[in-house]
């Protein structure tokens, strides 16, 4: 009998002290381990796989993934896929998207059964506020099955119909699922009509929908979608903007750079702290060295400690050793927190 702990800010506490419902990890970890010495990352190499499949018998959603971890041991996918058998609706998600990424093709007929059940299922008439829970669902079994099993019709047909929904946060779904199917590859008959569903979501009134199709467009379908993007990258809505950013960035040759100058063009004027953090995250190199010192500077004093920890770990590294110590030796003054203190005394330690 194991006993089990919450995982509250990177400690072990014992489950059997507090309340659930925290929004704490709760997981069975073995009897040697204590509350409150034990990091999250240690404890992720003790729980074991035979704790693990324990708990998928018992219907923890989090767990299939997890699983995922040990896939050279042989019972674990037929684990995933008998659980898959007599899951509730609310594991769905999970299972299937961890026999996608284990590429699994025992399992086709699995989800399939799994998909079926789902659309006969009673729940889609009775769902009111939790149909975006059962169209995500949906979708990602449909996406699941049309990875591992490109020609599946059935998947093709849901994906069709819950992409012609009213509902644009549906359609944002469905997008989201038929994108990431292209882009596999693959080139069935179901994929190439999935295609033409994208080619249509590009002129979807929502903006999400159409972020959503657009990765798996960009090549040939640049000069159609490209104003639009750009638009969103300015635009007052920072979420799209971050979402639009992070498109353009992935933009291939020969329209990277008309993106990469679009970013540029932003970076002083995003009035988001997080975004504009992004941006110079991503852009180091091309920044000029005045508005660079400028950035730098306001990331080091937010009063965000988050952002400051990312400017350490992801700004400093791509600095030369002696600029990175200058800044850290200035932050060092006003720097109020003892752990990002010691970071930033890690890199005074470079040459004055």
């Amino acid at each position: 009998m194991k006993r089990k702990f919450l995982i509250k800010n990177h400690e072990l506490v014992d489950h059997y002290e507090h309340e659930q419902g925290t929004g704490c990890d709760v997981r069975a970890i073995p009897e040697t381990l204590k509350p409150g010495d034990q990091p999250i990352k240690l404890l992720k190499k003790v729980v074991s796989v035979d704790v693990l499949l324990a708990a998928l018998e018992e219907g923890d959603v989090g767990t299939p993934m997890r699983l995922l971890d040990f896939l050279n041991d042989e019972r674990v996918l037929p684990a995933l896929r008998k659980r898959l058998q007599v899951a509730s609706i609310s594991e769905y998600p999970n299972l299937a998207q961890a026999l996608q990424m284990a590429r699994d093709p025992d399992a086709v007929v699995f989800l399939q059964m799994a998909l079926e059940s789902l659309n006969k299922s009673e729940e889609w008439s009775n769902a009111g506020d939790d149909f975006d829970f059962l169209a995500f669902t949906a979708t990602t079994i449909a996406e699941a099955l049309l990875v591992i099993a490109p020609w599946t019709s059935a998947a093709g047909a849901l994906l069709e119909r819950l992409a012609h929904c009213s509902d644009p946060s549906i359609r944002q779904i469905t997008a989201r699922a038929t994108c990431a199917i292209v882009m596999e590859g693959a080139l069935t008959p179901v994929i190439r009509a999935l295609r033409k569903q994208l080619v249509e979501a590009l002129d979807d009134d929502d903006d999400d929908v159409f972020l959503e199709a657009s990765p798996a467009l960009v090549v040939t379908h640049w000069p159609q979608l490209s104003e639009r993007v750009v638009a969103l990258a300015c635009g007052e809505d920072w979420i799209r903007r971050a979402r639009a950013h992070r498109f353009l960035f992935k933009v291939p040759i020969p329209w990277g750079a008309q993106a990469i100058a679009v970013l540029l063009a932003w970076l002083p004027k995003e009035p988001s702290t997080r975004n504009q953090f992004a941006l110079t995250a991503n852009l180091m190199p091309l920044i000029d060295d005045d508005l660079k010192n400028q950035l730098i500077k306001r990331f080091l004093a937010d009063r965000s400690p988050a952002l400051r920890f990312d400017t350490i770990h992801q700004i400093f590294p791509q600095l030369d050793v002696q600029t990175a110590a200058s800044y850290a030796k200035t932050a060092l003054i006003d720097e109020p927190d003892p752990i990002i203190q010691g970071w930033l005394a890690s890199y005074c330690c470079g040459p004055s």
